[in-house]
């Protein structure tokens, strides 16, 4: 495996990438090309054998989008992010919650995010 880091994202297999999760909208909200390009301004790719297996998708202290295909991969691309952090997780992605709890990070209120309720979380990494 292998994380690449990217100040301008390879738009197409990432946005392919993300739109392929199989979750549903309540539990993971799939971002846009559009929105790919506008707000993310630091991006984190784990690769293996040239096949994207994990993103993490972040601006400035917010971290936008976390994805794998493979447990552990979450992990490993959380671990190379270093200050304060902020993100939205689902209270029905209990996943999400796990592995950002086992980071640090803490529920600091209930929030909307995109029309939808979201827990709002913050840690120092």
């Amino acid at each position: 495996m292998k994380i690449r880091s990217c100040l301008r994202l390879d738009l197409e297999p990432v946005y392919h990438f993300i739109q392929a999760v199989p979750f549903k909208k309540e539990v993971f909200i799939k971002s846009s090309k559009k929105e790919i390009e506008q707000k993310i301004n630091t991006s984190f790719v784990c690769e293996e054998n040239g096949k994207i297996i994990g993103v993490l998708l972040v601006k400035n202290d917010y971290i936008d989008t976390i994805v794998s295909t493979r447990k552990g991969v979450g992990t490993k691309l959380l671990s190379v992010l270093k200050g304060r952090y902020f993100v939205h997780i689902s209270c029905k992605n209990q996943s999400s919650k796990k592995l950002f709890a086992n980071f640090g990070f803490k529920k600091i209120k209930e929030d909307i995010c995109q029309g939808q309720k979201r827990d709002y979380y913050e840690a120092i990494l």
